[in-house]
């Protein structure tokens, strides 16, 4: 992996506390320098995105979870003509509408759930590459 010559600031939106710690684990030891902050839910991650409009680069979705779930989301975001995150979304769900949606309101890649720390470094490591190379 390119070393990127700033830091690179994911948010991880999920409404499992569970699943938002090993997702912060992996992501933190990455050998690049990462700022992480998370969100429970949609809401909670809408307001930090627009509250820090074009600061975060990396955005992991789920895609099920209460109030406002990843769809909603991504929706919200495209009326508020928001630049979104480099954005992978997550589910249980391997349900292909589901996956052809969140692509279409911007998403860039899917990470099926449950999924390994290894996957879940290599999803990151490419949304990095392809930052460094925008």
């Amino acid at each position: 992996m390119s070393e990127s010559k700033r830091t690179i600031e994911v948010l991880i939106c999920d409404d499992s506390p569970i699943s938002r710690s090993l997702a912060s684990t992996v992501i933190s030891k990455l050998p690049i320098p990462v700022g992480i902050n998370t969100a429970g839910n949609g809401k909670e991650a809408y307001s930090y995105l627009i509250e820090n409009k074009g600061e975060c680069d990396i955005l992991l979705l789920d895609i099920n979870m209460p109030e406002m779930d990843g769809i909603e989301l991504l929706r919200e975001m495209k009326k508020e003509d928001t630049p979104l995150p480099y954005t992978i979304v997550m589910s249980a769900d391997n349900v292909k509408r589901t996956v052809v949606d969140a692509l279409s309101l911007g998403a860039k890649d899917f990470l099926n759930k449950p999924y390994t720390k290894t996957t879940l470094q290599e999803k990151i490591e490419s949304a990095i590459k392809s930052l460094d190379s925008a």
